[in-house]
């Protein structure tokens, strides 16, 4: 009687944690998908007529779509190619919107991504950039936020 007690209480043991790293994985998941539905939900540009001529500004946007996509390939250890795109960035703002608030916007943008692609090329791990690709999303985001804000001023 007593083995089949502890034989009972060993399977159920094993049941209870077999339990419990399922829901370990679904909560994981269902955090996943939340974090993936927020990156999506930032604000994005609304008048895109006063960044069509802005080809860097098109490029940065491809570029936050890709690590919002988890292509990172294009960052790992291209350092050089990144100092020179974002220079390329600042340089070619377009009058209209070579303003304070752009360029300190710009810059944030620019830390963000150099803050994550540091992490990329010392980690390898996904989970560990998670927090950093939320910031370059909320960065962007300002930024087209701002240049939309400018673009209403001007009306």
């Amino acid at each position: 009687m007593k083995k089949i007690s502890l034989f009972l209480s060993i399977v159920f043991f094993v049941l209870s944690c077999s339990e419990n790293k399922i829901e370990v994985n679904q909560e994981e998941n269902k955090v996943d998908f939340f974090q993936k539905q927020n990156q999506q939900k930032k604000y994005q540009l609304k008048n895109k007529s006063s960044v069509q001529e802005w080809l860097q500004y098109n490029q940065l946007s491809e570029y936050v779509k890709e690590i919002n996509n988890e292509n990172f390939s294009m960052f790992i250890d291209n350092d050089v190619f990144l100092k020179k795109f974002f220079k390329e960035v600042s340089i070619s703002i377009p009058d209209d919107l070579n303003l304070s608030e752009i360029t300190s916007r710009l810059s944030v943008v620019e830390t963000d991504f150099w803050v994550f692609i540091d992490k990329l090329n010392s980690l390898h791990e996904k989970k560990k950039l998670d927090d950093q690709i939320e910031k370059i999303n909320i960065s962007f985001s300002n930024l087209n936020f701002q240049i939309d804000k400018i673009h209403i001023k001007k009306k």
